[in-house]
């Protein structure tokens, strides 16, 4: 009877149940779970990685930032035995790998610890952020409107032709994408996320704005929205697939705002203040900015503030400028050891208070809740109750520390 040598490998370097391999590290991770990297490869033999530190999961992702991963399959030997051709290109950061390795084999701990510590893979929480490609929102337009794949495909290798029904398909992806407005029209600055200019075309820009000046604006929303979508197809770049964020739209910037004071239990004396525009330098509003810019994607405990981010959300030129970004990494320098409530506060009140508007939105959201609200101010100024804790012995979820 042959021997299953790959269950074999990983029972002894620790394969868990749920397909994670660990990889090799020191001291106890989370409750069987060792501290170190632990690699995956799902059924299309994409590579992922997970890493665990000091009993906590610190980093979880399916892909690298930057990077491609590419694993294909080949026979090794007359055993069946199958070997995983990896090469992994972190192509921002000069990190690359190409070797055959079989499976669960522990030399690519190093290069991808090497990789991990060296070349800043992505660790950030999704949150509340959604990031979406164009292809993605192509498709599920495709289902609103009960169109075939086979058809949808056959619709891009034509290159989008103009026709009605393609013209709604154009119209369905751009609001999926928060790059159409029916009112406004396009919105320049989220679109051209989705286009990439050749790097010797430095022309692109004011093409595109030609293109669209050329747009009827007495036309229906169907064919404005196709002939904006053409203007950057033919003219800004090469449509890409990658995801991009995609930003609010008004009533979810409330949400968010919302549920960071929801989240930072703000009392009504407080939002009062904020419903009178007495805001920035609030004891509170510190902690209210760093959820908002967490929750909204905008800023990271990695990267910091993502002024890119702002700028698909909110336009203003004045983000991408260099001197905004020397202002920004000059408040970061000089607050390296702070809280990042206090270097996001400082960052907004030196840098950005007068360019991204979220004084004027947290006002309005406070304005809003303060008519709902009609409690008494006093409450706020009391201490918090002292709850007895529960003395009832635990059912569910009781873990033991290992020793």
């Amino acid at each position: 009877m042959a021997v299953d040598r790959d269950h074999d490998r990983g029972t002894r370097f620790g394969l868990r149940p749920d397909g994670w391999r660990y990889l090799g590290g020191l001291g106890r991770g989370i409750r069987n779970w060792p501290v170190g990297l632990y690699l995956e490869q799902n059924s299309d033999f994409e590579l992922c990685a997970r890493h665990v530190v000091d009993r906590r999961l610190v980093f979880d992702v399916s892909r690298f930032e930057h990077s491609r991963v590419v694993a294909v399959p080949r026979d090794d030997d007359a055993t069946g035995v199958v070997s995983r051709q990896i090469n992994l290109h972190l192509v921002d950061h000069g990190c690359s790998l190409q070797r055959t390795i079989k499976p669960f084999t522990m030399w690519p701990l190093f290069v991808l610890a090497f990789c991990y510590l060296t070349a800043g893979v992505r660790s950030d929480l999704a949150q509340y952020t959604a990031y979406k490609g164009f292809p993605a929102a192509w498709q599920e337009c495709g289902e609103y409107f009960e169109v075939p794949n086979c058809t949808l495909e056959q619709y891009r290798e034509d290159s989008y032709p103009c026709e009605g029904a393609v013209k709604e398909l154009i119209r369905c992806s751009l609001i999926n994408l928060s790059a159409w407005n029916d009112t406004t029209g396009v919105r320049q600055h989220v679109i051209r996320n989705y286009f990439q200019p050749a790097a010797e075309d430095s022309c692109y820009e004011n093409r595109t704005k030609e293109c669209l000046k050329q747009i009827d604006s007495n036309d229906d929303v169907y064919n404005q929205a196709y002939e904006s979508f053409r203007c950057y197809y033919r003219q800004y770049g090469n449509l890409i697939s990658s995801a991009q964020f995609s930003p609010y739209e008004s009533d979810e910037l409330v949400q968010l705002t919302a549920y960071s004071f929801s989240v930072r239990h703000i009392p009504k004396c407080v939002l009062l203040q904020y419903a009178k525009g007495d805001i920035l330098e609030e004891p509170h509003f510190p902690a209210v900015l760093l959820t908002w810019l967490l929750r909204g994607g905008y800023y990271s405990l990695q990267n910091g503030i993502l002024l890119n981010t702002l700028y698909t959300q909110f336009g203003h030129p004045e983000l991408l400028t260099e001197q905004t970004k020397q202002c920004t990494d000059a408040v970061v320098a000089q607050l390296c050891d702070e809280s990042h409530a206090t270097k996001a506060y400082q960052i907004f009140k030196r840098c950005l208070q007068h360019i991204v508007p979220i004084l004027e939105l947290i006002q309005a959201v406070a304005k809003e809740l303060v008519k709902e609200c009609d409690r008494p101010c006093g409450h706020c100024q009391q201490d918090l109750r002292q709850f007895a804790p529960v003395t009832a012995p635990p059912v569910y979820n009781v873990y033991f520390r290992e020793h």
